[in-house]
């Protein structure tokens, strides 16, 4: 390290030197060239003044050059001193090179950066330190043109350590001495270049997390409007139905109907999923239970070339889930496993049960991050050797509309996804083109869930006394009115929670039970509930939506009754009616959570 000291002693010194050093001069001019001055000199020669005068001179300037010495010795330690401050404290190498890219000098830093001693890099070239930066002359043309306009350049490069490993450096470069060489500062960014890394990857996370959420509230409002339209199709086909003779040829008709509302409602509800708000009934799922029932359907069904093997685990941990979600989302997969397969001559589909702890860290890896905790999951894999998928269709595969089918409309593994955020749950992608594909589904489990006993048979129920029917909608009003009407029910309907008030607090009607829409302008269903709350406490209310019911649990704790999801056929509305009435408001909300 080179360094100027700013020391007024040193110009004093210099002064001196150079004034002894002229005197010097004048006598040895005077002696050798002026034959005058022999006789002067002679004549100071008997009063010693010469040898005086000539010996002090001599002497003074010898202590002036030992006092230089002493300072440029003092100089020397500073310099070694700061050097090691500089060394010590800073990260940094400082390197010093000539024209011809040879390093002439550099500090204790490159020992800690790159593992040389500094005596091991003078002399050699700047390749010993680092590659993969270019020297052919247009790269240096643009080196050289950065130093003249600005001063300084930065790139970067990777360094090569003693040990053989790399590094990677970024590397400012400032003129030194002219155009004839420079001074680089090497600087290790390798946890720079993590962090840019774990900032971009977050980014991915946060742009995916908000597209799925935007689609997931479009495909939200969507079903929930398709749901009412629904309702009444549905509704009043089961009135038809139960209105006609049972040999009437009207019938075939109202199946057709029937099939056609069941697949607009399957698709209401792959919409609902994928948004996160399907209906959930929860209940104590083994997946190897699952993986069994859903195999057996699908073994019947599988090509000729394609062969399905099961590695369950015996009762793993049971997860809270819905049955018929959870067989769907693991039919979907299995399904799409079969297709991949379809071009092998010996396709091979394995599904495998099991459970692990999942660490916080591992769950932020999977698919998409739901900020899930770690624990106990239980997990189902469907492994398969078909064709395999790059890394873009990876990404997409779980997007809503995306296919690599000919025909279809792309909702099934986005459904699926819906299904598996619903449940809290992560899911691995695990293909590469042509060595096929994993995709493994974790869900969390619960240590307090028991296995569910067989249910007991009930016999048939038929209804008595009044139901007030609140729903905004002209068509749904009138069709629930016609089916709670069917169960023997007499029914009052009003299209407002206000009137439903009005109609309660003033003591115009009694009624028994309460078949409230919680979507409604206005006086909103949530609303109407909470005054009905406070005027009627002991009053049922069984809520109507299209949200799933977990939401509408957690949203109005223990406030109701019961929920059924639009749309909903008579049998469903039979149960649900039933139950409310049979447990009244005594303990609100316990049916809905149980089921």
């Amino acid at each position: 390290m080179y360094f100027l000291t700013k020391d007024s002693r040193a110009a004093v010194d210099l002064v001196l030197s150079m004034a002894i050093a002229a005197i010097l001069m004048v006598l040895n001019a005077a002696i050798n060239f002026a034959p005058e001055a022999h006789g002067l000199l002679a004549d100071m020669e008997r009063y010693r003044a010469t040898f005086w005068l000539i010996n002090s001179l001599f002497f003074w300037l010898a202590a002036l050059m030992f006092i230089a010495f002493l300072r440029w010795r003092a100089a020397a330690r500073a310099r070694a001193a700061l050097e090691t401050i500089i060394s010590s404290i800073s990260p940094d190498a400082l390197v010093v090179i000539n024209e011809q890219r040879t390093i002439t000098m550099c500090n204790r830093s490159i020992e800690r950066l790159l593992g040389y001693r500094p005596e091991e890099l003078v002399g050699h070239k700047t390749d010993r330190l680092y590659f993969d930066r270019r020297t052919d002359n247009r790269r240096q043309g643009e080196i050289r043109e950065a130093l003249a306009s600005d001063g300084f350049h930065v790139g970067r490069a990777t360094g090569r350590r003693a040990d053989g490993s790399t590094v990677p450096l970024e590397i400012i470069s400032g003129l030194h001495g002219g155009r004839h060489g420079a001074v680089l500062l090497l600087r290790d960014i390798s946890e720079r270049l993590r962090a840019e890394e774990r900032h971009m990857e977050l980014e991915t996370r946060i742009r995916q997390r908000q597209k799925l959420e935007s689609l997931g509230m479009l495909a939200s409002g969507m079903a929930h409007d398709f749901n009412n339209l629904l309702m009444v199709v549905m509704g009043s086909s089961d009135l038809v139905r139960e209105a006609i003779p049972s040999e009437s040829p009207a019938l075939q008709n109202m199946q057709q109907i029937d099939e056609a509302v069941s697949a607009a409602t399957t698709l209401c509800r792959q919409m609902l999923a994928y948004a996160g708000q399907g209906q959930l009934a929860m209940n104590p799922i083994d997946l190897s239970d699952v993986a069994r029932g859903v195999t057996m359907i699908l073994s019947s069904s599988l090509p000729k070339q394609a062969t399905l093997d099961l590695e369950l685990t015996e009762h793993p941990p049971l997860i809270a889930g819905d049955p018929a979600q959870i067989d769907q989302a693991m039919m979907c997969l299995i399904t799409n496993a079969v297709e991949s397969v379809a071009d092998r001559t010996e396709g091979r589909i394995t599904v495998r049960t099991g459970s692990h702890e999942c660490s916080r860290e591992f769950l932020r890896s999977t698919y998409i991050d739901d900020d899930l905790p770690g624990g106990t999951y239980s997990f189902f894999e469907i492994q398969d050797n078909g064709c395999g998928m790059g890394e873009k269709t990876c990404r997409e595969l779980f997007d809503p509309f995306f296919t690599t089918k000919f025909k279809g409309r792309g909702l099934g593994l986005a459904a699926v996804l819906g299904i598996i955020r619903g449940h809290r749950g992560a899911v691995e992608v695990i293909s590469r083109e042509g060595e096929g594909t994993i995709i493994r589904v974790h869900f969390p489990a619960g240590s307090h869930l028991k296995r569910p006993s067989a249910p007991d048979e009930e016999p048939e129920w038929t209804g008595k006394g009044t139901i007030l029917i609140v729903d905004d909608e002209e068509a749904v009003l009138f069709t629930a009115k016609r089916m709670v009407e069917r169960l023997g029910f007499e029914v009052i309907d009003v299209d407002s929670g206000v009137k439903a008030l009005e109609l309660l607090n003033e003591g115009k009607a009694q009624v028994d039970a309460v078949l409230l829409d919680l979507m409604m302008p206005d006086l909103s269903g949530e609303d109407t509930l909470i005054q009905l709350r406070v005027t009627h406490p002991t009053l049922p209310v069984l809520m109507t939506s299209g949200y799933c019911a977990e939401d509408v649990v957690a949203r109005f704790h223990d406030t109701l009754d019961g929920f059924i999801e639009k749309p909903y056929r008579l049998g469903v509305l039979r149960d649900a009616l039933r139950d409310v009435l049979n447990h009244g408001a005594a303990v609100p909300g316990a049916e809905l959570r149980e089921r």
